[in-house]
């Protein structure tokens, strides 16, 4: 996702005026080496079947899930998504910032973050900076979006870092 998202984090940097020296880039974190190289490997397999019909064809049918046959809902209740960016801003300042679902992120949290999208667009209209036109999230939903998301059980958090990282200076990095 980083393709889009870096172009993205770039839009709403630009629209919302942060500052000029934006540096973005996220990656996936992996318990180990191990399920790393399978996670990618799988995925590069994965993505090259779809464009050969017949393998498709036999991963459509005898491989993959049928519609309705996602994970169970106790599957669905023990997963969660934790998203953790790390910033450092113009003057040195360097943060950890944290945003956590605490149901499964391909079903329930994905529903949860359209849902309350429209919401938001339908009833805080009022509460938004940027009404109309083509903005990024950040822009077109920002603090309300956020503050909506917390309100039905995802947790957000921003804490100043301490310590000297190893962050670039005036650089903002997301890992996801």
């Amino acid at each position: 996702m980083s393709v889009g998202n870096t172009e993205i984090v770039k839009r709403s940097n630009a629209i919302l005026g942060y500052g000029d020296n934006l540096h973005y880039e996220e990656g996936l974190v992996h318990p180990n080496f191990f399920v790393g190289f399978m996670a990618t490997f799988g995925l590069v397999l994965l993505g090259n079947a779809f464009v050969m019909g017949p393998v498709f064809t036999f991963l459509r049918n005898y491989v993959l899930p049928k519609p309705g046959e996602g994970p169970s809902v106790e599957s669905q209740e023990n997963g969660f998504l934790d998203v953790t960016g790390y910033g450092t801003g113009s003057k040195g300042t360097q943060v950890k910032v944290e945003l956590y679902f605490p149901a499964d992120p391909g079903y329930k949290s994905t529903g949860r973050m359209l849902a309350e999208a429209g919401l938001t667009l339908a009833l805080n209209q009022d509460k938004l900076d940027h009404v109309g036109g083509h903005f990024t999230p950040a822009v077109g939903l920002g603090d309300t979006y956020l503050q909506r998301l917390i309100d039905t059980g995802c947790q957000y958090e921003i804490n100043e870092i301490k310590q000297k990282s190893a962050l670039r200076n005036n650089s903002y990095i997301g890992y996801f």
